[in-house]
């Protein structure tokens, strides 16, 4: 069986988060989201791939130190996208691995959630693989034609409000490592945000399925994997439960 890669994007300028550095650097408890996340993938990867804005490598440098945690840092040097982050990652990768992919901001996944997705990726054989949940605030829309993964929309790209009802993908992934990375390196669309060229991620889901491959995506999600942190106002619902001890 491939191995399994983590790989964190954490070069985002955290803009709506309030902080001056790096939101992932934000300790819940004590401990910085980072490090929960990197705990709890440690099973698969105890030495996940972390890409970051080069200027803010001695704070992650201090945070991995002060909490023994070994990462291979990569180099995001321009805010160009999720999918340009995510091929800084190419050299320090085999090519036969499989990339476990989350985001940065998600620092309540269950060990579960993972578990399963894996489960699904392996039993189904899939090139790609997502986690899902059904929500009322779906900033991204997963769309289905009989049940099968289509595609998945970001409503910023679509210039829509999030949907009050629907399926959206909650930031962690599973695939083949040298399927997508060829993918990536080869169909880079150019995505408009605010005015400036973005290279993403999620349009390569509707490239896997145009092309044949086995993308899916299974709703597996639990109430705390789906609380990211984006706004202060975020904090306050993951502070209440944490403190609920749930």
């Amino acid at each position: 069986m491939a191995e399994y890669r983590v790989v964190i994007p954490a070069g985002g300028r955290s803009s709506r988060s309030g902080l001056d550095y790096p939101k992932t650097l934000y300790r819940l408890a004590g401990i910085p989201i980072l490090i929960r996340i990197c705990r709890l993938l440690s099973v698969y990867d105890n030495r996940p791939v972390i890409i970051i804005n080069p200027a803010n490598e001695t704070l992650f440098n201090a945070v991995l130190q002060e909490f023994d945690q070994q990462a291979v840092l990569v180099f995001q040097h321009e805010p160009l996208g999720m999918g340009n982050a995510i091929l800084r990652a190419d050299p320090v990768i085999a090519p036969d691995a499989n990339v476990i992919l989350t985001w940065s901001d998600i620092p309540l996944l269950n060990a579960a959630t993972v578990q399963n997705m894996l489960h699904c990726h392996q039993v189904f054989e899939n090139d790609f693989t997502m986690v899902t949940a059904l929500s009322n605030n779906c900033y991204t829309i997963v769309k289905r034609a009989k049940g099968q993964l289509q595609m998945v929309a970001e409503t910023r790209a679509l210039g829509i409000e999030p949907l009050k009802d629907g399926e959206r993908d909650i930031g962690l992934f599973v695939f083949k490592k040298q399927l997508v990375f060829d993918y990536l390196q080869k169909d880079i669309p150019a995505d408009m945000a605010g005015g400036r060229k973005e290279h993403g991620f999620l349009y390569i889901i509707e490239t896997l399925v145009r092309e044949g491959k086995k993308a899916e995506g299974y709703p597996l999600a639990l109430y705390n994997d789906v609380l990211s942190f984006n706004t202060p106002e975020d904090l306050s619902q993951i502070a209440d439960y944490l403190n609920k001890g749930i």
